[in-house]
Parts: C-alpha cells; structure tokens; sequence
C-alpha cells in the first residue's frame, strides 16, 4: 500500500509540474495545490513504511498534516464558489474549511514540536 500512494503521489506531483501533461481544463485548483495534494499522497505511503516508533514519525506526520492544512486553506481563500455544494451558503462552507484548516496547521506544527522536543 505504501509503495501505491508513494506512485499516486509521485504521479500527481509530475502532472502538478507539467512533466504529465493535462489539459488546463482539468484543473480546479492551481498547479501548486495539486502539487501539494500530490506531497500529501506521497507522505501518505512515507508513513506507511514507518514504523510508529521510527525516528521520524512525528516529522513527517506533522509536515504531512500541515500541508492537508495549506490546502484546506487555499479552498477556504481562494477556492471556486461553484464548486461548493450541499446548499451552504458560500461564507458558511468557507469558514468551514478555515476552520479545518487551522486546525491542521496548529495540529500540524504541534506534532513537529514533538519531535524536535524528544528527537523522535
């Protein structure tokens, strides 16, 4: 599974990159978020080949959470109001994913402190 969303991830990364060319048409977000969406996916599998205890774990699981936060962020910001559903009114679903976001990126930083605190 890990080797799976390390390919995923690797894949999207190069389609952010244009290195795998797509059509701009399929894009709903910029070529940097889908980039970072493809990281996400990468670190994913990353953290399927660590062991809980491995030395890295909370590095990597707090870059991993901050960079689900720099998306969320970038939805609640600057994301297409078209692409809102669920009868949500625009500044409702916003708040929403700033809100998820901020706690991705306080949980985020808070699990890297954890590691430069006890190395682990």
């Amino acid at each position: 599974m890990g080797l799976l969303f390390m390919g995923t991830g690797l894949a999207i990364i190069l389609v952010s990159l244009d290195v795998i060319s797509v059509e701009e048409s399929a894009f709903n977000a910029s070529k940097w978020v889908v980039g970072v969406c493809g990281f996400i996916f990468f670190l994913a599998g990353v953290m399927i080949f660590l062991e809980e205890k491995a030395k890295y774990t909370n590095l990597v699981g707090g870059i991993l959470v901050l960079s689900i936060g720099i998306v969320g962020g970038w939805i609640a910001m600057f994301g297409n109001s078209d692409a809102f559903s669920g009868g949500l009114v625009i500044w409702v679903a916003r708040g929403i994913f700033g809100f998820g976001a901020l706690i991705c990126l306080f949980g985020g930083l808070f699990i890297m402190k954890r590691h430069f605190k006890t190395g682990k």
